[in-house]
């Protein structure tokens, strides 16, 4: 017969282990529970946990709600094209929520290992990047 281990906090609060890691003081956190963090001085990342263990990061990357329609539409169509091709090797990926902004999201499942967890942040750090420089070139295309 199988039996579970007990969870370790670190396992339990996988966003609080993190931030004992990398640093981050508990003063950082949010009454929620989210925990927002600039990387590089520029990517501003929000990591949200779930009561299931999960974290979902999530950056903005393009208000479109400023933008003429058409020319938001034609700035998504392009964007989308990229997100198609970037699926497959990584798990992140766009979103537009109800405000007409594009975000960068992604969910890091329950149970990695803090090294599993770390690249999987790492990860999407570099993809938020590619699309920090493209969304840059959308808006200079106005």
């Amino acid at each position: 017969m199988l039996t579970r281990t007990p969870a370790t906090g670190a396992e339990k609060l996988p966003l609080q282990a993190y931030a004992v890691r990398h640093g981050i003081g508990v003063d950082a956190f949010r009454a929620d529970g989210r925990l927002t963090v600039t990387f590089d001085g520029r990517y501003r990342v929000q990591m949200r946990p779930s009561e299931d263990g999960q974290v979902a990061l999530t950056s903005l990357l393009l208000d479109l709600a400023g933008m003429p329609s058409s020319q938001a539409d034609e700035a998504l169509v392009r964007l989308a094209g990229y997100g198609c091709g970037l699926m497959r090797d990584h798990g992140s990926g766009l979103t537009l929520d109800s405000a007409d902004r594009l975000l960068l999201e992604q969910v890091i499942p329950a149970g990695f290992s803090a090294v599993q967890f770390d690249e999987e942040v790492a990860d999407f750090l570099n993809v938020l990047a590619f699309w920090s420089r493209t969304s840059e070139q959308e808006v200079g295309r106005r």
